[in-house]
């Protein structure tokens, strides 16, 4: 799947932050054109760079949070008494890069 999306940056990143842990590139890094690699370099930089890596402390929680939510995760967050910065990153905005 992972070489599939790796040609659109944000289903990719969407993809990998499913993970606990990105997958290694050998699978999906060969597939992306020079050029979308030149446009996109911070993003794909920061995927390589994580590839088997464990995700951050904060990040696993999130997950963990809107894995719990399941299917009311998108009307049940904006609903959480969070403070809007909190809210956002739970909500998981796409940010061009993986940390």
């Amino acid at each position: 799947m992972l070489k599939f999306c790796c040609t659109h940056p944000p289903a990719l990143e969407l993809l990998l932050n499913a993970y606990d842990r990105v997958p290694p590139p050998d699978t999906w890094v060969e597939a992306v054109p020079p050029e979308l690699w030149e446009e996109h370099r911070e993003f794909y930089t920061s995927a390589v760079r994580m590839a088997g890596q464990p995700r951050r402390l904060q990040h696993l929680a999130r997950c963990a949070l809107r894995r719990h939510l399941g299917a009311r995760c998108h009307t049940a967050v904006p609903a959480l008494s969070l403070p809007p910065a909190l809210r956002r990153y739970v909500q998981l905005p796409l940010e061009g890069i993986i940390c």
